[in-house]
């Protein structure tokens, strides 16, 4: 046996995430600034003697944690954090800013409202008292002798170009099998391939999006915890010497 190969990492892993049941691969995650892997375990002694000293450890409660940190956001990430499946279909509130022609306003081509969601204010009320209107179809009649401009809110039909995530109380993530790759830098200057399997792993529930006009762009932490699976596999770490 030779010399062991001696190395040091500044490259992130990319993910590629699969549905831990069917194994099909489900979001390939190659955006991620920061992966973090961590195993854990439990550890407690036994004592005996003056002094109180350890003489024996036991372990137990192996497990771990896979924490990515991204900046670059994707549906499918909230899908797989949430356990939420993305929709193509929503409904949304709009805002309209319409003037009357001949007591009525006219809804733009391309907007839809949901029936009986529509509420219209004066100018110069906004969110203040509505108006008594009628709606058929596109077309809004005003109350008699209604000249100027006027505000529209209606619920709309999103039916196109749209992704949503519905999180209910029932909604939970599923588990995955995460494989990721990444490099490492030997001493001898030479890069070698480094691969990880994370062979049951379940998203922590918790998560935090900041939203803001100031500063870095906003960073998201997916937290997935490590469990064993049926053959007590928890992670695998390869470093391949001879690429």
């Amino acid at each position: 046996m030779g010399k062991p190969i001696s190395f040091a990492n500044r490259e992130v892993c990319d993910l590629t995430i699969c549905d831990y049941k069917t194994q099909a691969p489900v979001h390939v995650l190659d955006y991620a600034n920061v992966t973090t892997q961590e195993i854990t375990g439990e550890e407690v002694f036994a004592y005996g003697g003056q002094g109180h000293p350890k003489k024996v450890t036991f372990y137990g409660e192996k497990g771990g944690t896979l924490a990515c940190e991204v900046q670059i956001l994707t549906a499918e990430l909230f899908s797989i954090m949430t356990g939420a499946a993305i929709e193509t279909t929503a409904k949304f509130i709009k805002r309209l800013e319409l003037t009357a022609s001949e007591g009525a306003l006219t809804i733009p081509v391309g907007t839809t409202f949901a029936e009986n969601t529509i509420n219209v204010y004066a100018a110069d009320d906004d969110c203040g008292t509505p108006l008594e209107v009628t709606v058929s179809g596109q077309t809004i009649t005003l109350p008699e002798s209604s000249t100027g401009d006027f505000i529209v809110y209606g619920i709309e039909n999103i039916t196109s170009g749209v992704k949503k995530m519905s999180i209910k109380s029932t909604t939970f993530p599923k588990a995955v099998t995460i494989y990721g790759e990444t490099v490492m830098k030997g001493t001898d200057d030479a890069l070698y391939p480094y691969k990880l399997i994370a062979y049951k792993a379940t998203p922590q529930q918790n998560f935090s999006l900041g939203l803001s006009s100031s500063g870095d762009p906003t960073t998201l932490t997916i937290t997935f915890d490590l469990l064993a699976d049926g053959d007590n596999n928890l992670m695998d770490m390869i470093l391949l010497e001879d690429e």
